[in-house]
């Protein structure tokens, strides 16, 4: 046992990451025993324990240990390692990618919902060539606490959850570009109200427009293909060929078609986007 916990603990420090989840360990001491069960698991954890290799974390108790042997790490990178399922996102991904001067009292995450967590998780493990965990090792979907190394995040459940990208050097994902741009349009109040919305529009639309473009084209609803097309064709002049795609396809005027999702309608049209101009 002893040589065995100082394989692990070499290897939890190269991890070069401050938490590590029950799963995660699980597939460590994978690789070291053929066919470890729950008594291998535990024996092993709680020899890690004793040496204050590991132990748990003060903020994801029971849902993420920490690795005693490593640094700190920053707080998204804390959450993203618990939760393979979440990015930063929103306002927190705007200022991240130097689109807003705002500072977020929370950090913002979306991950899937419960649906699709639970399949993409599966799909995890299926894809894993070793053998299946025990069922109490299985990664689930885990409830985050309300702060996290003292500061307030915040998780939004979303289906799609939208793409992200590991930041390069740390081990915390990001919304992309272009789907922090979507977001703008879906969510305006988690990205600091329509009204800024159009201000980041306006001042960096212009240099991410295939970004955008994309990312929209890629969403279902019509009512963000709207939006999207108000902004960039009607105020900020932009052509391409997808818009133009967008707006054959706009819904009659009325409904539910709003720019700003939050505030009554106003009578005030873009004929072009049957949209009320309600800003």
């Amino acid at each position: 046992m002893s040589r065995a916990r100082s394989l692990l603990e070499d290897g939890l420090r190269e991890l070069r990451q401050a938490v590590i989840t029950p799963y995660g360990l699980f597939r460590m001491i994978q690789d070291m025993y053929p066919d470890p069960g729950m008594s291998q698991y535990f024996r092993t954890y709680k020899s890690l324990i004793k040496a204050r290799v590991i132990d748990e974390d003060d903020d994801y108790s029971g849902r993420a240990m920490r690795i005693l042997v490593a640094h700190d790490q920053p707080i998204e990178d804390i959450v993203c390692l618990a939760d393979p399922l979440c990015h930063v996102s929103h306002l927190s991904a705007m200022q991240w990618w130097g689109l807003t001067d705002r500072v977020p009292k929370e950090i913002i995450f979306t991950r899937a919902n419960a649906l699709e967590s639970r399949a993409r998780l599966m799909e995890m493990v299926e894809n894993d060539p070793r053998p299946q965990p025990p069922k109490y090792l299985l990664p689930r979907r885990i409830k985050h606490p309300d702060s996290v190394r003292g500061c307030s995040i915040r998780m939004i459940d979303s289906k799609p959850a939208g793409n992200s990208v590991v930041v390069q050097g740390r081990q915390m994902r990001l919304a992309t570009i272009g789907q922090t741009f979507l977001d703008m349009l879906r969510r305006q109040d988690l990205c600091g109200g329509m009204r800024h919305v159009l201000e980041i529009y306006e001042e960096h639309a212009g240099l991410w427009v295939e970004e955008i473009v994309t990312a929209v084209d890629e969403f279902p609803k019509k009512i963000v293909k709207c939006r999207a097309g108000y902004i960039l064709s009607e105020r900020l002049k932009i052509h391409h060929e997808k818009i133009d795609a967008w707006q054959a396809s706009a819904p009659q005027r009325g409904g539910s078609c709003k720019l700003d999702s939050s505030r009554d309608y106003a009578p005030v049209y873009s004929e072009d986007w049957s949209l009320s101009l309600n800003v």
